[in-house]
């Protein structure tokens, strides 16, 4: 009861910021284009400050010509809810801020991880053609002292006489010579 029941005291309380949102939507109600006129919006305090309100109105008088004569409405204090949803969006928005950076500190990780397995490939598949480049040296470097062995053993079966020792140990130098070879292939 300490102020007027009076429009223009809504508009003289209600904040800059939402006062031509609420005209509209209550010129909306009026015109019959909404059913209910519901409006959420800060009103000043006696101490200057702000405070939500969720204000509901309806028209309860009309005109001849059909026009509101009489409008009765409510305010309900919904300013909890509105520092609630303040808290809320500050809150969400900080745990996006920290899904954002450690998802780049994740995709940065997952770069300089892959950065360093295609350097250990690449330095893995020099020393493998490293290691085939000396397995064919080796391989050529073998053969040959091999090939040297067994034709000096057939050379030996042709020019000497041939004794059962003498027999069996060609034998042997012929086997071990042939099982290396295979070893090598």
């Amino acid at each position: 009861n300490e102020l007027p029941h009076h429009f223009d005291t809504w508009r003289q309380l209600c904040h800059p910021d939402e006062l031509d949102r609420g005209l509209e939507e209550l010129t909306r109600y009026i015109e019959g284009q909404s059913d209910l006129y519901r409006f959420p919006h800060r009103m000043r305090r006696k101490d200057g400050g702000w405070h939500w309100v969720l204000a509901k109105g309806e028209v309860t008088e009309r005109t001849q010509d059909g026009q509101p004569s009489k409008i009765c409405g409510l305010h309900i204090d919904i300013d909890d809810i509105k520092q609630a949803e303040a808290r809320l969006e500050a809150n969400n928005a900080s745990l996006e801020g920290r899904v954002r950076q450690r998802t780049a500190e994740l995709i940065d990780a997952r770069d300089q991880l892959e950065m360093r397995v295609q350097a250990r490939t690449s330095d893995l598949v020099e020393r493998n053609e490293q290691l085939d480049q000396f397995a064919r040296v080796a391989s050529h470097d073998l053969r040959s002292p091999l090939r040297t062995i067994l034709g000096f053993a057939e050379h030996l079966r042709t020019i000497a006489p041939q004794s059962p020792e003498s027999s069996d140990a060609l034998d042997r130098i012929d086997g071990a010579a042939r099982r290396m070879s295979e070893l090598i292939d």
